[in-house]
């Protein structure tokens, strides 16, 4: 075991990282495909060639249900994943949306040497999602590293210039929940409305979002898709209302409550807005 792969072994074992031992080690080529790492077809059209490609820098804004929805398939499709900083995509939720749990790392914590502990993913695993933290490597603040101040912030530039460089020449693709420097795309949540809810009762089914795509190259054009995400299965789906009257209709003929009321969110990009019983893969 090298130095980086039992500090990523210790740190998943004393962070709440889960599935992983302290007898971990990172796998060796994951999915097959040397150029390509597969996405949920909805979300193809974003994407220039269709898919995620390895070597790249992907950031995702306003949504952690888009970060799931961006590694289920590859997962699906046998790649391994990881995510380093807050443990905010939850379990359950990767579950749900489609990841292949036995195939997912978390490292909650990587403190102050998370540049290696991003490394040591980099080097075996086909995705890598990496969320803000403070000056601790402690996961939190709006920026991708320490505060903009002195020689931590120029060392955590530095970081970001080598892990770029780092997912280029592993192949890998990072996948960042803020701005980072050298991120070829960049996909945000531009709108968002729940549907579900009746006159101050009933339950959220389903989310219908906007997405924007642009980035460099290909990318520079931007790209814009309707989603549901999730829908009302817990997945992500190109826009059909067709999709929610189905599985209303499904709901009423069981005996549930089938209203389909919207409601325009507010606050947090996730969060959910009005009155209304939640079900747990719904947030977040």
């Amino acid at each position: 075991m090298t130095p980086s792969t039992a500090l990523l072994a210790d740190l998943v074992g004393a962070g709440g990282g889960h599935g992983v031992s302290r007898g971990f080690a990172p796998p060796v080529g994951g999915s097959a495909d040397a150029t390509w790492v597969p996405v949920a077809p909805a979300l193809a059209g974003l994407l220039p060639g269709g898919a995620l490609e390895r070597g790249s820098v992907v950031t995702v804004t306003g949504s952690g249900s888009l970060v799931l929805a961006l590694i289920a398939e590859a997962s699906s499709a046998g790649a391994w994943c990881a995510e380093v900083g807050t443990a905010g995509l939850g379990i359950a939720a990767a579950a749900e949306a489609g990841v292949v749990l036995d195939r997912f790392v978390r490292v909650p914590r990587p403190g102050e040497r998370w540049p290696e502990v991003v490394a040591a993913l980099l080097d075996g695993f086909d995705i890598v999602v990496v969320h803000p933290w403070t000056d601790d490597g402690t996961s939190a603040g709006t920026s991708i590293g320490p505060p903009r101040r002195g020689d931590r912030a120029t060392r955590a530039q530095h970081a970001i210039r080598r892990l770029t460089a780092r997912a280029r020449e592993r192949g890998a693709v990072l996948v960042a929940t803020s701005p980072w420097e050298g991120a070829s795309l960049g996909l945000t949540v531009t709108a968002q409305r729940w549907h579900g809810l009746g006159a101050g009762h009933g339950h959220l089914t389903a989310r219908e979002v906007e997405v924007t795509a642009v980035g460099r190259g290909a990318a520079v054009r931007p790209r814009r898709v309707r989603l549901w995400l999730p829908g009302p299965d817990g997945r992500v789906a190109a826009y059909d209302p067709h999709l929610l009257v189905d599985h209303e209709r499904l709901v009423v003929a069981r005996g549930g409550d089938g209203v389909s009321a919207l409601v325009k969110t507010a606050g947090a990009p996730d969060g959910v807005g009005g009155s209304a019983s939640v079900p747990s893969r719904l947030v977040g």
